[in-house]
């Protein structure tokens, strides 16, 4: 499986992390675009004909520049799911 993990938070250096998104990429996001039983919608984020279905806060896109991307935020202090990127 291929992604990246971004964390998010306070920057200082004596804080806690707040959260983190997980962005899956690859072969792995595109088995889980096609499994999702969501509609495709247009994604207007990004407005150049990406698509894009949503459960919850986890959501995989499809675009022909990029290929399929998926991806989900987790806060760490109260275990909640979040959108993995904003607008």
């Amino acid at each position: 499986m291929e992604g990246i993990v971004k964390i998010w938070g306070n920057q200082s250096s004596d804080s806690e992390m707040s959260g983190l998104s997980i962005f899956i990429t690859g072969e792995a996001a595109k088995r889980l675009y096609k499994e999702m039983k969501a509609e495709a919608v247009h994604n207007e984020c990004f407005d150049d004909g990406t698509l894009t279905k949503q459960l919850g806060s986890f959501e995989c896109s499809y675009s022909k520049k990029y290929k399929y991307s998926c991806s989900v935020g987790i806060g760490l202090s109260d275990q909640k799911l979040f959108n993995g990127e904003a607008c």
